[in-house]
C-alpha cells in the first residue's frame, strides 16, 4: 500500500505570525505616595497581648528590591471555532497531578487540584479574638428596622457537577451573567446557560476552548479559572491557567475574549507566559476600561510564598484579536514588599457609567494585627498600565492608606487553625480533622466590585474571618463568618472612605456548635442594595453545606445586613475524607440588563461522599424596590458599501454621553444592540476583521425607554483567505501521490470589506518530478463572507514521492501565496 506519499499540506505563509516573550525591565521605580491618616474605628482589641499588635520586622528601604514595570507579549494567539461546536467534556486531568485519577467499581475517584490555593502567606501571632463590628443576630435593634424584605430566589438552576467529566475538587465555581446569558465555569469545565438556566450547549473543557491555540494551554486542564462579562465592550472572557508542573517554570495563563456578544461563538485566543518563576497561584480578574487586570498569590517555584503579582493585559487589542497584545507585570515579591502581600484582588468594574476617563485600577486587600500587621485595614493601590510605552507603567499606594496605617476597618480576627480542617458538618460526617471544610480565609473573597453611581465610586468586597471570640487553634474554637464592606468616594479626585461594614455571624461565640458563612461574594446593585452569597454549614444534624445569601437595603441603618438571611439552594449531603478542600471561591454577580438582579453560584452536595461528588447551583434574587437605572437602547445593522451585506465583527463605540467608551460588535446578520445611559453620544464604527475604513462619527441621542437606530456602510479593500482544497483524480483517495494525473480545486473566502473581484490564482512548482498541466484558474466574485472554488480545476501531475507546490492568489493586485 502506498504510505510517506507527496500529500498535500497547504500553510498560509502571509498570515504567520509568532510571537516573542520579551521580559524587559524598566528602570525608574514609582514611588508609593504616602500621605493622611484616617481614622480609626475601634481597631484596638483588649486585653490582648502586646506582642500581637506590633508590626512584623521589615528590612529597612536599602534593602527592599526597586519596583519595576516588565512587559511581555503573547506567545501564542489565535481564533476558536464557535464554542458551539466544542464537543461534550469527558474526564480530564490536570497537569500538575501525578496522574490519572484511581478507577474503583467503574468510577473516577477525584483528586485534589492546585493545593496552594490553600497554602498561607501569613503567619499568626497569639493573642485574643475580637470584632468591632459583629452582627451576632439576625435583626438587631429590631425597633429602629422596618419589617424585613429580603427576596425570595426567583430561579435557581442546576449548575456543572463533578460527574460532567471532572476528575478534581475544589470546583473553584464562578460566572457571570450578560444580557442573555449566564456562562459558568469551575477548575476546567466552562458551560453556557439562557437566562432560564437552560443549556445552551454542552458542558466542554477549557482545553477545547483553546485548542486552536495549540501549547500548553490547549493540552492541559489546569483550572483556577475566571469568567467574567465585559459590560464595556459587551463581550466575554474566560481564562485559566497552565504549566507542566508547579515547580517547572515557565507558568501560562490562557485568556479567551469571546469575539462578539454571544458567548456561544468564536473566541480571540492568548497565551501568555509570565515572567520569572514565580508559581502564579490563585489568579483573579477585573475588568477596566484601559484593560484586563490580575492578580495572584506568588510562591517561588511553587515553593515558598514569595507576595503578590499583579498584571494589566492589553484589553484594547485583545477586542480587535490583535496578535500583539502585550501585558504589564509588577512583582510584588517579598523583596520589594517585605511585609508580605496576600490575597489581592483588582477592581472589576459594573454598571452603566464607566470609571472617570483616565482612572487607574485599583487593587485591594487587607491586613490585621493578628498577623504581625500594625493595624486592621485595608490597603489600596492604583494600577496604571501604560502599554505604548511599559516603563511609564505605575502601581502605587493610594493616599488612603499605608502598611503602618491602613484605611481603617473596625477590629476583626482572620486567623484560622493550623491545616484546612475548620468548618464542622453535621452527622454523618465526623467532627474531625477528616471531614471539617477548609475556610480559605486569610485573602480577600472574590470579587472587588466597582460602580460609578452618578459620580459616587464604591468598591464592594469580603473576607472570612474568625467570630468564635476565642483564638483558633482547632474546628472545635473556630467559627467562620465573613466581612463584608463599602467604600465610598467622590469622582474623580476624592479619597475611599468606609461607608458600610459588619461582620455577618448569627449565633457568633461558639466555635464547638455554631454554623460557619464563610467562601462569600459580595456586590450592590444600582440602588445601593448591598448582597453577599456564602457556604453555611454546621455540626448540627441537617446543618448541610448549603447556598444561603444576607442582604441590606440602600435605606437600611448603617452597618449591618439587616434584610436578614435566605437560603438560595439547601444541600443535603457532605463532603467527607476529601482533603478538606472547598470552594475556593464562589461568584456574586448583577445583571446588565437591569443593574437590580443578583445572580450567585456555588458548590454543595446531595450525598454523603468518600470521594469527591460535588455539585453546584446557580439562582437569582432581586429587591422589589429596586428599578433599572434610566437607559436607553441603540441598535442597528452595519453592512458592506458595495453590496449590501451585513458585517460580522463590526464594532460600534460611543463617546462623549455618560456611557463614553461603551462599545458592542455585530452578530452574524451585521446587526448590534447596546444599552446606554440617556445623553447625547457620537458613534463611530470600524471593523478591524474586515479591514474596513472607520465611519462616523455619527451624532445620536439616547432617551430612557426609547430605541435610536443607528445604521452605517463601510468602505475599504476586498481581500481574500485560503479555506480548503480538493484533490480529485489519480487513484482516487484524495491525495497527489507518485506518477499520477490530480485535479486541485481551492475555496478562498472573501475576507475584506468590498466584494473580492477579478480573482485569479496560479499554480507553479520548483520541482522537477512535479509538471503543472493546468496552472492558471480564475473565480468568480464573491461577496463579503461568501466562499467560491476556481472554476477551472488546476491540473498536476507527478513521477516522484517528494512535491512541493506553490499557489499565489491575487484580487485587485492583492496577493497571498501557500505553499506545500
Amino acid at each position: 500500500m502506498k504510505r510517506n506519499s507527496g500529500w498535500v499540506l497547504i500553510a498560509l505563509l502571509v498570515l504567520c505570525v509568532c510571537f516573542l516573550l520579551m521580559p524587559i525591565g524598566h528602570a525608574g521605580r514609582s514611588e508609593n505616595n504616602r500621605v493622611g491618616d484616617p481614622a480609626l474605628l475601634g481597631n484596638g482589641k483588649p486585653g490582648g497581648n502586646p506582642v500581637a499588635l506590633l508590626p512584623r520586622t521589615k528590612p529597612g528601604p536599602q534593602t527592599e528590591q526597586k519596583l519595576e514595570p516588565i512587559s511581555i507579549q503573547a506567545v501564542g494567539f489565535a481564533e476558536s471555532a464557535p464554542a458551539s461546536t466544542f464537543p461534550a467534556a469527558t474526564r480530564t486531568v490536570a497537569s500538575n497531578q501525578p496522574g490519572p485519577p484511581e478507577i474503583e467499581g467503574g468510577e473516577s475517584e477525584g483528586h485534589e487540584i492546585n493545593p496552594l490555593n490553600t497554602a498561607r502567606g501569613r503567619t499568626d501571632l497569639p493573642g485574643p479574638s475580637f470584632d468591632g463590628a459583629l452582627q451576632s443576630s439576625l435583626r438587631p435593634n429590631q425597633g429602629v428596622l422596618k419589617a424585613a424584605a429580603l427576596p425570595a430566589p426567583s430561579l435557581t438552576f442546576e449548575g456543572i457537577a463533578f460527574t460532567d467529566g471532572n476528575s478534581s475538587a475544589p470546583p473553584d465555581t464562578n460566572g457571570d451573567v450578560g444580557p442573555n446569558d449566564y456562562v459558568q465555569s469551575v477548575n476546567t469545565k466552562v458551560r453556557v446557560f439562557d437566562k432560564n438556566g437552560v443549556p445552551r450547549g454542552p458542558v466542554f473543557t477549557q482545553s477545547s476552548l483553546f485548542s486552536a491555540l495549540g501549547g500548553l494551554c490547549s493540552q492541559v486542564d489546569d483550572g483556577d479559572p475566571i469568567v467574567l462579562y465585559d459590560r464595556l465592550a459587551n463581550r466575554w472572557l474566560v481564562s485559566q491557567f497552565a504549566f507542566t508542573a508547579a515547580n517547572a517554570p515557565p507558568y501560562h495563563e490562557c485568556v479567551a475574549i469571546s469575539k462578539t456578544p454571544d458567548p456561544t461563538g468564536s473566541y480571540f485566543l492568548y497565551d501568555f507566559v509570565l515572567p520569572g518563576t514565580e508559581f502564579p497561584d490563585y489568579p483573579k480578574f477585573g475588568v477596566w476600561p484601559d484593560g484586563y487586570y490580575m492578580t495572584s498569590n506568588q510562591f517561588l517555584n511553587g515553593g515558598s510564598f514569595d507576595g503578590a503579582g499583579a498584571f494589566g493585559f492589553d484589553r484594547a487589542k485583545m477586542l480587535v484579536g490583535d496578535p500583539s497584545a502585550s501585558a504589564i507585570y509588577f512583582n510584588l515579591n517579598l523583596a520589594s514588599h517585605p511585609e508580605g502581600i496576600f490575597g489581592m484582588l483588582p477592581s472589576d468594574h459594573d454598571g452603566l457609567l464607566p470609571p472617570p476617563a483616565g482612572s487607574p485600577n485599583t487593587f485591594l486587600y487587607f491586613t490585621d494585627n493578628n498577623f504581625g500587621d500594625p493595624a486592621d485595614g485595608l490597603r489600596l493601590f492604583d494600577f496604571h498600565a501604560d502599554f505604548a510605552i511599559p516603563a511609564s507603567s505605575t502601581f502605587i499606594e493610594r493616599a488612603e492608606s499605608t502598611y503602618a496605617t491602613p484605611l481603617a476597618l473596625a477590629a476583626f480576627d482572620a486567623r484560622v487553625p493550623g491545616g484546612r480542617a475548620h468548618v464542622e458538618q453535621p452527622p454523618p460526617a465526623g467532627n474531625n480533622t477528616t471531614d471539617r471544610l477548609d475556610s480559605v480565609g486569610e485573602r480577600m473573597m472574590f470579587r472587588l466590585q466597582y460602580r460609578n453611581r452618578n459620580g459616587i465610586e464604591s468598591l464592594v468586597s469580603n473576607f472570612t474571618v474568625n467570630v468564635s471570640g476565642v483564638t483558633p487553634t482547632s474546628g472545635a474554637t473556630y467559627q467562620a463568618g465573613f466581612r463584608y464592606f463599602e467604600l465610598q468616594k467622590s469622582s474623580p479626585g476624592g479619597l475611599y472612605g468606609v461607608t458600610e461594614q459588619a461582620t455577618f455571624a448569627p449565633g457568633s461565640g461558639n466555635g464547638a456548635t455554631g454554623d460557619n458563612r464563610w467562601l462569600g461574594s459580595a456586590a450592590n446593585d444600582d440602588q445601593d442594595n448591598l448582597a453577599v452569597g456564602y457556604s453555611i454549614s454546621g455540626v448540627t444534624a441537617g446543618h448541610f453545606p448549603s447556598l444561603n445569601y444576607a442582604a441590606r437595603a440602600f435605606n437600611d441603618p448603617p452597618n449591618g445586613l439587616f434584610q436578614g438571611e435566605g437560603t438560595l439552594f439547601a444541600g443535603t449531603g457532605v463532603q467527607r475524607g476529601t482533603s478538606n478542600r472547598w470552594g475556593d471561591y464562589s461568584a456574586m454577580q448583577v445583571d446588565p440588563a437591569d443593574d437590580c438582579s443578583f445572580w450567585y453560584t456555588n458548590e454543595y452536595y446531595t450525598t454523603t461522599n468518600l470521594t469527591f461528588n460535588w455539585q453546584t447551583r446557580v439562582g437569582k434574587f432581586k429587591f422589589a424596590t429596586c428599578t433599572a437605572p434610566q437607559q436607553g437602547t441603540l441598535a442597528g445593522t452595519i453592512t458592506a458599501c458595495d453590496s449590501g451585506v451585513p458585517l460580522d465583527g463590526a464594532t460600534v463605540t460611543v463617546s462623549g454621553g455618560p456611557s463614553s467608551g461603551f462599545s458592542t460588535t455585530t452578530i452574524a446578520n451585521g446587526t448590534y444592540t447596546m444599552k446606554l445611559a440617556p445623553g447625547s453620544y457620537s458613534v463611530t464604527i470600524a471593523s478591524a476583521p474586515h479591514g474596513c475604513t472607520t465611519a462616523g462619527p455619527f451624532n445620536v441621542t439616547i432617551t430612557d425607554g426609547s430605541t435610536t437606530t443607528q445604521n452605517a456602510c463601510l468602505t475599504g479593500t476586498p481581500n481574500t483567505a485560503f479555506e480548503s482544497s480538493a484533490i480529485s483524480g489519480g487513484n482516487g483517495d484524495g491525495v497527489i501521490d507518485k506518477d499520477e494525473c490530480d485535479n486541485l480545486n481551492v475555496t478562498i473566502k472573501s475576507i475584506g470589506c468590498l466584494t473580492a473581484s477579478s480573482v485569479s490564482a496560479v499554480l507553479s512548482t520548483s520541482t522537477a518530478n512535479v509538471t503543472i498541466t493546468q496552472p492558471n484558474s480564475p473565480y468568480p466574485n464573491i461577496l463579503v463572507g461568501s466562499s467560491a472554488s476556481n472554476t477551472v480545476p488546476f491540473s498536476v501531475s507527478t513521477s516522484g514521492w517528494r512535491n512541493l507546490i506553490r499557489l499565489a492568489a491575487t484580487s485587485r493586485s492583492r496577493t497571498w501565496v501557500r505553499r506545500s
